[in-house]
Formats: C-alpha cells, sequence, structure tokens
C-alpha cells in the first residue's frame, strides 16, 4: 500500500493529478497502464525508476474519504489534448493529511505498479 504522502497536495495545488484509466478502453490493467505511460511521455513528462502508479477505485475513494474525514472529494475529468484521460481528485488541500490517508487506504488490492517497465 502507498503511504499518504503520495496523496497529498503541494502547496499551490487545487487537485491531485490522476488518471482515468478506463478512459483507454482496455481489456486489462496493463494495457490501460500503458494508455497512461504513452499520455504522461507525450506531454514529457518523466519518471523515475522508483515512481509507482496506484489504481483507485472511484466510489470507494469517494466513500472512504467521505466517511473516515468527512471530506466531499470528486474526482472531475480534466482531459487535455496529450492526455485525455487527465482526471483531478478535488475537495481538499495541502492541510488534510487526513484525506490523503483515506486515499491511501483505498487503494485496490494488488493495485500499485511500477511506472516505468
Amino acid at each position: 500500500m502507498p503511504e499518504e504522502g503520495a496523496f497529498r497536495l503541494r502547496p499551490g495545488e487545487a487537485y491531485l493529478s490522476a488518471n482515468w484509466l478506463e478512459y483507454f478502453h482496455a481489456a486489462d490493467r496493463p494495457a490501460q497502464l500503458d494508455g497512461v505511460r504513452l499520455a504522461l511521455s507525450s506531454k514529457g513528462f518523466r519518471m523515475s525508476r522508483a515512481a509507482r502508479f496506484a489504481v483507485l477505485n472511484v466510489g470507494a475513494a469517494v466513500d472512504a474519504c467521505r466517511d473516515l474525514v468527512g471530506a466531499p472529494i470528486r474526482f472531475i475529468a480534466l482531459g487535455e489534448t496529450q492526455d485525455p484521460s487527465h482526471t483531478g481528485i478535488y475537495g481538499y488541500t495541502v492541510r488534510d493529511a487526513a484525506v490523503a490517508a483515506a486515499l491511501a487506504g483505498a487503494v485496490v488490492a494488488d493495485g500499485v505498479y511500477p511506472a516505468i517497465i
């Protein structure tokens, strides 16, 4: 399971960047993740060998944040030309460590994958 720090906002950020895996209409998780890798690469985004992707179920994440800490988070598709799967997780601030912890706890079982393969 990832640490809650992976889900904390940085100062000045209005949302946590995420990607909508189902956007790629792929039959399996590896193909969905390849779509995200390609989208990030096309934007010039560089990932380290230690970088990981964490997969969340949107409904479970929203429920966990609402039930555990009373935070009404929401996932909003932001779609960009080079990254149409880009999504933002809104509804919390840099001071909301409890929300970051709830998001980390909502990662699906076996839901952490290397960002670079």
